[in-house]
């Protein structure tokens, strides 16, 4: 029964560890690459459309960036980023979250949210 569970397991095509030998590193740049694609790929669009025929609602999807970009700080973050990341790649990921991520939706979402601009 172990065997046929675990044969089963490995004809999985979704699974792409299974199907072939990755290293460490190049799984998380997947995990992490897969994360920001999904975000990416559905938010960024409807924002861009939303935003331009909307504007009112600029702030709101800036606060969905911001929560976006926390969820990769805690990825790049967590202990596991250490295993499976050089540490230049993570801190230079993090550096880009703090310097410009963070402070253009962010910032953008904290200004507009409490009228300090128009």
């Amino acid at each position: 029964n172990d065997k046929k569970a675990s044969k089963e397991q490995s004809d999985d095509p979704t699974d792409v560890s299974k199907q072939f030998d990755l290293t460490p590193e190049v799984h998380a740049v997947w995990e992490l690459a897969m994360a920001a694609y999904n975000g990416y790929a559905c938010l960024f669009p409807l924002a861009v459309y939303w935003s331009a025929t909307n504007p009112e609602l600029r702030p709101s999807f800036c606060w969905a960036m911001t929560a976006l970009m926390v969820l990769k700080t805690y990825m790049l973050g967590n202990d596991s980023a250490d295993k499976k990341l050089s540490e230049s790649k993570r801190k230079e990921g993090l550096k880009t979250l703090f310097y410009f991520y963070f402070p253009t939706y962010g910032g953008y979402a904290i200004l507009k949210t409490f009228d300090l601009i128009e």
